[in-house]
Order: structure tokens, then sequence, then C-alpha cells
């Protein structure tokens, strides 16, 4: 390494975010490289004081102090924020930190910071003793908590005229309108060109898809708080959510948002695709896009809708009621198969240098946002879907391992006036073949034009 030139020594040490598993290893590590040598040890200072992080505690807040007050504040260029501090166990509710939101309040001496990173807890509610998995607890982080973080963030980075990129993560699918209406935030927002959100949600044992909030939080304030006002400028744009799929219910309309003229990156997280429309917005930005990251984002192939909600007009329409089924009377079936996306995608998307799609075989997990950029792809079952008003959970696949039935078949009780009247049998699409050659022919492509680049 010490022979490598100046550019590509300093190229290793911005990898160790990638080798290492979390920010105190490669803290750790930076601190020992600077003993080295002169040259190893000065660019080790450069990428150790260039981010700054700040967690809810007293000890924390000072040590920020300290840093906003040497001489390596001219260094920082990230400032990473943690507000959920707590230990598992406890259930006390947070409270702002005097000493925190004064630390905060610093953000605006760092002149050089590019990239602020804020990350909740992932439990949220609207009110007080919530049912989560099971047990009546009180949310840590609620939304008035929530609330007074962002307002300072807020008003501490409105002056840094610097700030490109934002991270969020575990942003509540409802906040108050107010604090993105504000002109601090419509200042920081027409600047920024990295939007990455991790939105979270309320969870219940049931019936969370049919709260207020999450259908408010996605179709509404993501397209008119966020997409729509930033699409002439984003370059990088993240969508994950942990807690709930998204994109048919809750529903996102790509449609209204627009090409967005200047993406270069597009992350998807638990997104749920059966439009084609959907796969037609991705490919209106084959221009500019040379990156595609699709994490656990199934098409859904069999939907079962009740009527009394807005998922059949948002969704379908033109769709016609079952006969006879009061309750759940929509059913279609989705044609959309994974080998004529792939064949899309490498045929429209002819920038594209990075795509990966579905991960490793591990659960779906609140660190995936975190290591999105570390998607392998991987062809499993549950690449394809299905939704049934009529289950908890209503999302299934052909992996559940509650339904070991599903390996073949998912059944659908569909109370109609056809010859079989108690159910509707739905086949995992037999199409494992076509999707691998199509995506081996899509990667292979891929890798091509990405060596062509190097």
């Amino acid at each position: 390494m010490l022979r490598l030139p100046l550019e590509l020594r300093r190229l290793c040490i911005s990898l160790l975010d990638d080798v290492t598993d979390n920010l105190d290893e490669t803290v750790d590590t930076l601190k020992q490289l600077r003993f080295v040598n002169k040259d190893i040890g000065t660019l080790a200072t450069e990428f150790l004081f260039g981010t700054a992080v700040l967690r809810s505690t007293n000890d924390s807040a000072e040590a920020f102090h300290k840093l906003v007050q040497s001489k390596y504040s001219r260094l920082v260029r990230r400032a990473v924020i943690y507000t959920d501090t707590y230990e598992e166990d406890e259930q006390d509710e947070s409270e702002l930190l005097d000493s925190f939101a004064e630390a905060v309040g610093k953000l605006s001496s760092f002149q050089s910071l590019q990239e602020l990173q804020l990350k909740f807890a992932v439990e949220c509610a609207s009110e007080p003793d919530t049912l989560i998995r099971g047990y009546f607890k009180d949310v840590c982080e609620t939304p008035e908590y929530r609330t007074a973080v962002l307002k300072v963030v807020l008003q501490a980075t409105e002056g840094v005229s610097s700030l490109r990129t934002l991270s969020i993560r575990n942003l509540q699918d409802r906040m108050d309108r107010q604090i993105f209406e504000s002109d601090s935030f419509r200042s920081i927002r027409s600047r920024l060109t990295s939007l990455h959100l991790q939105i979270a949600t309320e969870e219940r044992e049931q019936g969370e898809l049919y709260f207020a909030a999450i259908h408010r939080g996605f179709t509404v304030d993501l397209p008119e708080l966020w997409l729509k006002p930033m699409a002439s400028h984003l370059t990088h744009l993240t969508l994950y959510c942990y807690t709930a799929m998204w994109g048919l219910f809750p529903f996102v309309d790509f449609r209204q948002i627009g090409t967005l003229p200047s993406l270069e990156s597009l992350s998807l997280g638990n997104w749920t695709i059966a439009h084609d429309w959907q796969i037609e917005w991705i490919l209106s930005h084959g221009p500019t896009l040379k990156q595609l990251l699709l994490d656990d984002c199934p098409i859904v192939v069999a939907l079962r809708m009740a009527g009394d909600d807005n998922m059949v007009r948002l969704n379908f329409p033109d769709l016609r009621p079952l006969q006879g089924d009061d309750w759940a009377p929509f059913f279609t079936l989705v044609s959309l198969r994974w080998h004529t996306v792939f064949d899309r995608f490498r045929t429209s998307l002819y920038h594209l240098e990075h795509f990966a799609t579905y991960g490793s075989v591990s659960n779906w997990t609140e660190d995936a946002f975190e290591y999105r950029y570390n998607l392998e792809n991987s062809l499993r079952a549950n690449r394809y879907y299905t939704f049934n008003c009529g289950s908890v959970p209503p999302w299934a696949d052909w992996e559940d391992p509650v339904r070991p039935y599903n390996r073949d078949h998912i059944f659908f009780h569909c109370r109609t006036d056809r010859p079989d009247p108690n159910y509707r049998r739905v086949q995992h699409p037999a199409c494992l073949d076509e999707d691998l050659e199509a995506l081996g022919q899509l990667m292979e492509e891929v890798k091509m034009r990405g060596s062509n680049v190097m």
C-alpha cells in the first residue's frame, strides 16, 4: 500500500466502510492507521474525522462539542445522528436532552458537511400503549419526540450550503406536515441530490395495513413532500420499508411523480410489483440510470381484495367483483414474470453498470437498508408473492414456513357461484429456468458495461 499513488491509497482507506461490520470497527482501524507513517496517517486522519457521530447522551454531546471546537472540524463531511440509544428492555418515553439538542445545533459549524444521516428507532406508533409483537408497550420515540428531533436538525442544517445527501432510517410513515412545509425543510430539500429513506410503520398483530397513517405516509406524503419537489435534481434515490411491504398497498403511484431526469442510482426495498407501468417507470430512466437494486421486491401474481378499502380502486379500477362473495369479492391474476422484466432491463437500461435483486437467503432485516449496496443476486421462490385480504398476514409466498402447503399451491378461499365454490388454487409460476437465463443475460451485459467504464 505504501507504494501506491496517493489517490489509490485514499481509495483503499475509503473502502473500510465496506469491509467492516460497523462504524466502531472502522474508527478503530483508522486510529491504528494513523501510526503507520506520516502519509498514511494524514489520509487516515482525513477519514477518521470525516464522519461526526452524535448519540442522544450527555457524553456523546460533550465529545461532539469538542470536535466542533477542534481543528479537525473542517474535515467533517458526514454527520451521523442516532436517536435510539435506549436498551431493548426499557420502555420509558424518550426525551430530547438539552445537551443533545445543543449539539445538533452545532451542525452548521461543519461548513464542509455534505451528508447527514439520521437514525430513528424502528418502533413507532401514533398512540401510547401500543400492541407490538404481542405485547402492549409504550413506544419510546413518540411522534412528538421525533418531531422535536427533526425540527432541531432542520434548523441546524438550513444554513449548510454544502449539504447534498440526506439519509433517514425509520422515518415514521406519517409526521406533522408543518415540519416538511417549513422554510428550513424547503431550503434543504432544494439542494439535495441524494435521498435515502427507510420508512417505519406501526406494527400490529393484524390490521396494520388498514391504518390511515401508513396510507397517508406512502400514498400522499412521500410523493407530495419528498419526491415531486425533488424530481428535477435527484441523482440517487433509496426507498425502503422494513416493517411493511409497499407499492400496491399502501399504494405509491410513480406515474404521478414522473421520470427523474438526472437519476443515476435507484434502490427499492420491500416494494411490491403487479403492474406493467411500474416497470415502465423504471425503464423511463434508461438515459441516466447506472445502478438499480431491487431488494426483496416480489411480483405479486394473485390478489384477493376486499370491497371496502382503496386497494382495488387504486390498483385495478376496472376489475369486476365476484358474484356471491360480499366480503372480499375482488380477485385477479397477474401475468407479469421476472424473465420478461429482466429482458426489458437489459435492452432499455442501456447505461446500467450495477444491478442486483433479492439479496441473500437470510430473512429480511432492518440492516438491509444499511447494506443495500452489498446486495447480491439470488432468485428464490419468494420472488413471487400473493396477497389475500382474508389471511394474516395478507402477503404470502411459497417459502412461508407457517404454511407448508404453500410449497406447491396457495389457496384463496372465495365464496363464488363457480363449480369450485370454496377456494381458488394458485400455483407458483413454473419459470425458474427462464428467470435464471434472463437474469444471466442481463448480468453479462451489465458486467460488460462496467468493465468498459473501468
